[in-house]
């Protein structure tokens, strides 16, 4: 949630992709040594948001050894790709994975408050006989690859449901009337943070 900072809609960009190839996803809160009170109560409330749709969210802390043990149990005897922006920890938690491994790390920038692209190129490593994690390269963006614009609700799981009960088949969940996705925005049902995601999404694409 800072140092660096990653936003809601690129997190989205990548359930939305996840959710297309059906690839189980996990969602990690690194760096929870450094966050204020409130800031965490900020992520408990994002946490519920992504909780409530089926994802699974951690809060670990690298620096403190946090809830580490929880990313080995989930990973074992698979191969999982760690992704995210430059700076977010990927390397670090990989390292409390397996010391050994003693991969490069560096601190995030003073001055941008970004990462340094310490990982350069995309890595397997084993964790132990039957688990691999893959270190990707920090990445600024993240693009929606042979996915209509009338077709980014499917991948929303809370738009998809509500918008069976659209007045239009062909509802995009903009402007249309008698929308049960707008409905459900106003009582709070869907997320206002989800929807402005999806809002900037469909106007992204051209």
């Amino acid at each position: 949630m800072k140092r660096p900072k990653t936003y809601f809609e690129f997190i989205d960009r990548f359930l939305i992709t996840s959710n297309a190839y059906q690839i189980p996803t996990l969602m990690v809160f690194s760096k929870s040594d450094t966050y204020l009170e409130e800031e965490l109560l900020e992520i408990e409330t994002i946490r519920k948001i992504y909780t409530n749709l089926g994802i699974k969210c951690l809060l670990i802390s690298c620096y403190k050894k946090k809830d580490i043990s929880k990313i080995s149990d989930l990973i074992k005897n698979k191969t999982t790709l760690f992704s995210g922006n430059s700076g977010v920890g990927k390397s670090t938690i990989i390292n409390c994975l397996n010391a050994k491994l003693n991969l490069k790390t560096q601190s995030v920038s003073k001055i941008t408050n970004k990462g340094r692209h310490t990982t350069t190129f995309a890595q397997m490593y084993d964790i132990d006989k039957n688990t691999r994690v893959i270190d990707s390269p920090g990445i600024k963006g993240f693009g929606l690859v042979d996915i209509k614009k009338n077709e980014i609700y499917r991948y929303f799981p809370e738009l998809l449901e509500a918008s069976k009960n659209c007045r239009f088949k062909n509802c995009i969940h903009i402007d249309e009337p008698e929308c049960e996705v707008k409905k459900r925005l106003v009582s709070g049902e869907i997320s206002s943070y989800r929807y402005e995601s999806y809002f900037n999404l469909i106007h992204d694409k051209k």
